[in-house]
Formats: C-alpha cells, sequence, structure tokens
C-alpha cells in the first residue's frame, strides 16, 4: 500500500524538474497618482525589471516594481491563460503566450497608485 500511494504521490506530484525562470521585463508605460502631491495625476518614466516565474508551481518573486515575495498569491485563469499574482494591494498578470503583462498598485497611503504594461522576456 505504501509502495502505491509513493507511486500515485510521484505521478501526480510537479515534474522535480520543473523550476521557475527568470524573466526580463520593461514597462512600456506607467501612469498613476501621487497622494503627495493631493492626488496629482503622473505619468511615470518606463523601468524594467527581472521576475522569477514559475507557471507550473503558480510562483513569482521579483525585486523590481515594488518588492514581491513568496507570499504572493498565484493563479492561471485557465480560459485565456492569465498568470495573476497579487500580494499586499499589488497585482501582477502576464500572458504566457506572448509574455505581456500589466502591474498595478493600488495602495494608500504614501505609496503611488499606478498602473503598468509592458513585456518580459526569458533571461
Amino acid at each position: 500500500m505504501t509502495r502505491l500511494l509513493t507511486i500515485m504521490a510521484l505521478l501526480f506530484a510537479a515534474p522535480a524538474w520543473a523550476k521557475a525562470e527568470i524573466y526580463y521585463c520593461a514597462t512600456d508605460a506607467i501612469v498613476g497618482f501621487e497622494p503627495n502631491e493631493d492626488w496629482e495625476f503622473h505619468i511615470y518614466k518606463e523601468e524594467r525589471f527581472t521576475a522569477e516565474i514559475d507557471f507550473e508551481k503558480k510562483t513569482m518573486s521579483s525585486n523590481g516594481i515594488g518588492a514581491w515575495g513568496p507570499v504572493a498569491v498565484c493563479d492561471i485563469i485557465e480560459a485565456d491563460p492569465i498568470f495573476y499574482c497579487s500580494w499586499l494591494g499589488r497585482s501582477f498578470l502576464i500572458d504566457p503566450g506572448s509574455l505581456k503583462f500589466t502591474l498595478s498598485s493600488g495602495i494608500l497611503g504614501t505609496d503611488s497608485v499606478f498602473i503598468a504594461h509592458g513585456t518580459c522576456e526569458k533571461f
């Protein structure tokens, strides 16, 4: 019985060789609002960042635009398919095929509220 359970666990587990890949991402545009400037509208300069994404394990981390840690909640919308993550008022969505993404932050307080779009490529 133990052998059967072990074999079934190995068959249904994510492959051991599956791992996160590094993506180089660049925004095409970023717009938002500055709470410290009476919510004045801003067009920000484009940013570049790297993201470590594992589409199979549904994980993502980045030290790019806003830090994304391992506590981010990620999933895939199978119908589209779109991979998305959310963490502390931020959201990151990426099309695994075209690698086009959107990134937004709705955190209030002293942080900017923004939305960005761009494209990633494998490192």
